[in-house]
């Protein structure tokens, strides 16, 4: 089950995570999970966005907060592990 719904939320992990933990190419592998948080993602570190769609697989696609969806953000799945915790 998802930990988040559709209209919540989320923040993305900060710039600082992302230059902590990229690999030589620029990608944020997970030891649980086979999506990647790739180089062209790291524009959205510190952000908060909506999720708009979750996926069979618990996969979530995000929007910017105003709904638009612009700002390449269809272009990935995003996963858990790249969100902020919640507080």
């Amino acid at each position: 089950m998802s930990k988040y719904k559709i209209g919540d939320k989320v923040r993305i992990k900060s710039i600082e995570w992302y230059n902590q933990n990229k690999d030589s190419f620029g990608l944020v592998l997970s030891d649980n999970d086979t999506n990647v948080f790739c180089y062209n993602m790291q524009k959205h570190c510190g952000e908060e966005l909506t999720v708009r769609h979750i996926s069979e697989n618990g996969r979530y696609v995000l929007t910017d907060n105003e709904g638009s969806g612009t700002r390449d953000l269809y272009m990935w799945s995003w996963s858990e592990w790249m969100f902020e915790e919640r507080k």
